[in-house]
């Protein structure tokens, strides 16, 4: 197997679980995980349409960054404060705040420079104790804070569920997400347009309970010979 049969089959992969929910593949943000992936293996992914990138670590995403040509850069995993001075500077959005102290640190750094930046924020749907996200109970609360906060431009909810190779067992944390997003439009009067969930296991049932960002890689470089 290929970088570029990879791409071709979670292409195929992602039309296939749109017809089923009658959404236009188009819709559909592929955003690949870069994690373990290399910079030149990143490239080779830009170099086929796939653009956006999600990482991890600033570190990490600080290395790749200059490396990798074309890319838009996503943070999606946890930041601790002393990192967003620098995280702005890298990526375009950040889909893990996780907390209103965060989201102030961030609105802070971004007054500093002049710049306004869209974020997700991270939900603990499936209450895992050790799993960063915002608990479902807290998360009205910490919107009725953050909403508000200058430079920072919400525009929907991320979610990391358990790890199953059974897709179907995902299903009743997306629809959660799903009805929390749409529950916090209401509440706030605000349209919150994206859900980042799903990953390589189960970005099927992400895309019918309504995701417009799924998060893959080992559908990309798992398996290249």
């Amino acid at each position: 197997m290929s970088i570029s049969s990879n791409i071709l089959s979670l292409r195929q992969q992602v039309a296939t679980a749109c017809e089923l929910a009658k959404c236009d593949p188009a819709s559909i943000q592929v955003e690949v995980a870069g994690k373990y992936a290399t910079a030149d293996q990143l490239q080779e992914v830009v170099d086929a349409g796939l653009t956006l990138i999600g990482e991890n670590r600033v570190q990490a995403a600080q290395e790749k960054v200059a490396h990798v040509r074309g890319a838009t850069w996503h943070m999606i995993g946890h930041l601790q404060s002393n990192k967003v001075k620098k995280a702005i500077q890298l990526f375009q959005m950040v889909e893990s705040i996780d907390s209103v102290k965060l989201a102030k640190v961030f609105a802070y750094e971004l007054s500093q420079v002049g710049k306004t930046m869209e974020v997700l924020i991270e939900v603990n749907v499936s209450r895992e104790i050790n799993k960063a996200g915002l608990p479902d109970e807290s998360l009205y609360h910490a919107m009725k804070e953050i909403v508000d906060l200058p430079h920072v431009r919400v525009v929907g909810l991320m979610t990391m569920p358990p790890f199953t190779e059974d897709a179907e067992a995902s299903r009743k944390h997306f629809v959660k997400l799903r009805t929390l997003r749409d529950k916090m439009q209401r509440k706030f009067d605000i349209l919150l347009p994206h859900l980042s969930m799903g990953t390589s296991q189960d970005f099927g049932v992400a895309i019918e309970e309504g995701a417009t960002i799924i998060r893959v890689g080992r559908s990309i470089f798992g398996g290249i010979a």
